[in-house]
């Protein structure tokens, strides 16, 4: 299936992650589904994987810090949010 960049760009603009200052849990927002979400620390290092993710998920094992989330699409579109764990 091809996408090009004006339908690409908003799939992408609807997704996301609220609040991106973490305590515990963030919840993911998104139109279309959501297969994998990823967490990388500010080395770049994964620090968490979660296959096919409720809408909210736990963060709260996190070190705190700023840390890269990637929220996969079931389409294979990435989006990276920067989260700062408190």
């Amino acid at each position: 299936r091809n996408i090009d960049c004006r339908q690409r760009s908003i799939a992408l603009q609807n997704v996301g992650l609220y609040p991106t200052f973490v305590k515990y849990e963030t919840s993911v927002t998104s139109d279309s589904p959501v297969v994998m979400i990823r967490v990388f620390d500010a080395s770049g290092r994964l620090v968490k994987s979660i296959e096919k993710p409720e809408s909210l998920i736990n963060l709260s094992e996190l070190s705190k810090g700023y840390h890269l989330v990637q929220i996969v699409l079931e389409s294979g579109e990435v989006k990276t949010v920067r989260i700062m764990k408190k």
